[in-house]
């Protein structure tokens, strides 16, 4: 394959039916899109228009409307939160001992419209996910169970 970049699994749905291709990220643009804050990323495909005839996949054809897979690195120390869990000041707030809630700064690492990635919790930590503006550090709670505990999936 060409180059050493990250890889990338393009994919598509034509007639009906999902088609996939390797690639490999060669570049990214110079410059960041102002208005979007997108950075855009250069794939390479090998062969991309090649037709071997034991399959019947249509080939890769400029204009084609495409997701990406980018494969990452794995992060350790970093759990995906509900947004909601993370505070206006980089904080969120922990179910402590004797059920009191403490609060604890934390680093965001990414974030979407729905969920947050941040670095600074342990593993077992108990994290408030609720929106609640009347929860403040030292008040007693009793807690409900959640999906999972920080470091889990949601």
């Amino acid at each position: 394959m060409i180059g050493a970049g990250p890889k990338v699994l393009i994919s598509t749905v034509f007639a009906g039916e999902r088609w996939e291709w390797d690639a490999i990220i060669e570049r990214t643009e110079a410059n960041l899109d102002v208005d979007s804050r997108v950075l855009y990323a250069v794939a390479v495909v090998e062969k991309p228009f090649s037709f071997d005839g034991s399959s019947s996949r249509p080939p890769l054809t400029p204009g084609m409307f495409v997701e990406a897979e980018i494969a990452g690195r794995a992060m350790s120390g970093v759990a995906r939160l509900p947004r909601s869990a993370l505070r206006n000041d980089g904080t969120v707030l922990l179910v402590g001992n004797e059920s009191q809630l403490e609060k604890r700064s934390v680093r965001t690492m990414h974030s979407d419209g729905r969920n947050v990635w941040i670095a600074g919790l342990g593993a077992g930590d108990r994290v408030v996910v609720s929106e609640d503006s009347l929860l403040s550090v030292g008040m007693t709670v009793t807690p409900t169970p959640a999906m999972q505990m920080a470091g889990g999936e949601f």
